[in-house]
């Protein structure tokens, strides 16, 4: 059979050839970046849906301000300010335009 010599430099060419071609494998495969960012600020309805937010989160910011103002107690205050603030963040998550197919 094989001697320990024989057995170990048959050892070390098998782990060498398994080296040599997964390195050779990972040189062949294609690592891509996508910019998220860039496709979102380039799709066609941003600049329609950042207005249509800007304006809902002005209107919510001037509700919570008129009810604050009328308000005395500052408890109350700030459970106005949490729920104008919910009712924003609702408004925020809710899909505008067409669904995606």
């Amino acid at each position: 059979m094989f001697s320990g010599k024989r057995f170990a430099a048959f050892l070390s060419i098998a782990v060498l050839f398994m080296l040599l071609t997964a390195g050779y494998a990972a040189a062949n495969e294609k690592i891509g970046v996508i910019d998220s960012q860039k496709i979102v600020f380039q799709h066609p309805s941003f600049e329609g849906v950042t207005k249509k937010l800007q304006a809902i989160s002005s209107t919510k910011e001037n509700e919570m301000k008129m009810a604050v103002d009328k308000e005395p107690d500052q408890n109350k205050k700030a459970q106005i300010f949490e729920a104008k603030r919910n009712e924003l963040a609702q408004e925020e998550q809710k899909p505008s335009g067409p669904s995606p197919r």
